[in-house]
């Protein structure tokens, strides 16, 4: 068994008690924290211990240890010895070098081809909400290991690292569309009558002049904060909410920070939501939520079953409000890309008889990942959703 595979998940643990940290860590490698210098305590080099480079889903866990030579025992007894006194940032610092070394050999050697800002620095890896620090005790007892996702803020905190392990998704998500609009204007389209044409009232909503777009298109097509709610331009192949390699680009935590700089004044803790899901591949106009009562309001008029997931601020009170009376419709439209144009005419014969086409969809895929297929697999060790 390798050392990934004993170290394989650290978020929760729901498996039975597995080896020892020492075994854990069998195997790894070791590199020394360059701005560590010698153990204070006397004589020991602080390393970073890591595992998981080599690994598909580029994942590495990560420890600080102090190693001294194999005559005097070589990694210090951390129940005799204080922990190395080594931030965050110096240990992801000292983690992402190494990955860059492994990276320049891929290209070189195995003429790997990268994709743009596919490999963030250290100080991007904790602003996009990709490292995490987890209990190495709690997992070797499969228990919860009370995983902790880090940012920028938290760069300098130094973590105990007598019981602490950093997870570094490295290669994290990325969804580069974020920064096509800006979330704190409003869209371009609602002013010259172009592709979003709304009306509020019978007429086209007021756009301030603070809010009027420049050289990028904005997201906003009409925002009330005091009713509580927003309708956005969404772009196509973005996240409502974040995922684990990544926490920051996506709809919530973007518009949450616009709002931020939008209602400097505003005193009460600013609520973003999605009232209904919105797949990532979704474009177009989409309701947000400003304050939790709207957000309760809204999923109980389109009957929404899925709780309500907040990027920031508490959840709503699901009883606060009455079911409403009456119900809501929704209708969905399939984009199909046809390949062969002789297929044109099948699809026009379904259509017309009205044939239904079942497909089946994971529920364990990833978000804001999906997969779909059209026979449910028989040798699968759960249920898939028919859709």
């Amino acid at each position: 068994m390798t050392a990934m595979a004993r170290l394989r998940s650290c978020s929760t643990a729901s498996e039975p008690p597995r080896q020892s940290k020492e075994e854990l860590w069998e195997g790894a490698l070791e590199r020394p924290v360059l701005d560590a210098g010698e153990d204070a305590d006397g004589g020991g080099v602080v390393v970073v211990q890591m595992i998981g480079l080599e690994s598909r889903r580029h994942i590495v866990y990560a420890r600080v240890v102090v190693r001294r030579p194999p005559e005097e025992g070589g990694i210090t007894d951390k129940g005799k010895q204080s922990p190395p006194q080594v931030t965050v940032m110096s240990a992801i610092q000292t983690m992402v070098d190494e990955e860059f070394d492994h990276l320049i050999h891929d290209v070189l050697e195995k003429k790997k081809r990268l994709r743009p800002h596919s490999h963030p620095n250290a100080a991007e890896l904790l602003r996009l909400g990709s490292v995490w620090l987890i209990n190495e005790t709690a997992y070797t007892k499969g228990m919860d290991t009370h995983a902790t996702r880090l940012h920028s803020h938290d760069a300098e905190q130094i973590p105990d690292w007598s019981d602490m392990t950093l997870r570094v998704h490295y290669v994290p998500d990325r969804y580069h569309m974020a920064h096509e609009v800006d979330w704190t204007k409003y869209c371009r389209g609602l002013l010259v009558g172009g592709n979003v044409d709304v009306l509020v009232g019978d007429a086209k909503p007021h756009v301030p002049m603070k809010g009027l777009p420049d050289g990028t298109d904005g997201a906003v097509v009409y925002e009330d904060g005091d009713v509580g709610y927003a309708v956005l331009n969404k772009p196509g192949g973005l996240p409502g909410h974040g995922c684990r390699s990544n926490n920051t680009e996506n709809v919530c935590v973007l518009f949450h920070e616009a709002l931020k700089e939008l209602w400097p004044d505003v005193h009460r803790k600013i609520h973003v939501t999605l009232p209904q899901h919105v797949d990532a591949e979704v474009e177009g106009l989409i309701i947000v939520s400003t304050r939790k009562e709207f957000a309760t309001y809204c999923t109980k008029y389109l009957d929404v079953d899925e709780a309500i997931h907040a990027c920031t601020g508490e959840e709503g009170d699901a009883g606060a409000n009455q079911k409403m009376a009456g119900e809501e419709t929704k209708r969905y439209r399939c984009l199909v890309c046809v390949k062969d144009p002789a297929d044109m005419d099948h699809l026009q014969h379904l259509a017309e008889c009205g044939k239904v086409l079942t497909h089946y969809f994971d529920p364990k895929s990833p978000n804001p990942k999906k997969k779909f297929v059209r026979s449910q697999p028989k040798n699968a060790d759960h249920d898939w959703t028919e859709c």
